[in-house]
């Protein structure tokens, strides 16, 4: 594993850890194993936000349908495929209103929190449509 600090465009790629230790805001973008990227990637595809593979191996267009559903619960950011903290604090948002999560929302992607986020994409919006709210 390889560890970015600031170099937020490296943080799409499943082997990187990024995180921001010299913000008064910690983060951490910490990518889940391959069967949960690609549980995601077919959610994330179900719902129209992504249409390349479900192999497991995020990029940046990953990251961008990752981004959108995160704004269904306040995510503002742009939706350009690179991770920051906010795009962390939502998708746990996320998770936690969708998906069960029931840790912290710290922004430290973890192993639950991306389990949560799943199952948010999943089975929180199979009752209704997405909707972005501006």
């Amino acid at each position: 594993t390889r560890y970015c600090l600031n170099n937020y465009a490296d943080c799409c790629n499943t082997n990187v850890v990024c995180s921001n230790s010299n913000s008064s805001s910690s983060w951490a973008w910490n990518p889940p194993s391959s069967d949960v990227q690609a549980r995601i990637q077919r959610g994330l595809k179900a719902r129209g936000r992504y249409n390349g593979p479900s192999d497991g191996v995020w990029g940046i267009n990953s990251i961008k349908g990752i981004q959108q559903p995160a704004a269904v619960v306040g995510y503002s950011g742009p939706s350009d495929g690179v991770p920051g903290p906010n795009t962390c604090h939502f998708v746990q948002v996320f998770a936690a209103k969708f998906g069960g999560y029931t840790g912290p929302i710290d922004s430290i992607m973890g192993p639950h929190s991306w389990d949560g986020f799943a199952a948010g994409l999943e089975a929180g919006h199979k009752k209704r449509k997405m909707k972005i709210i501006k």
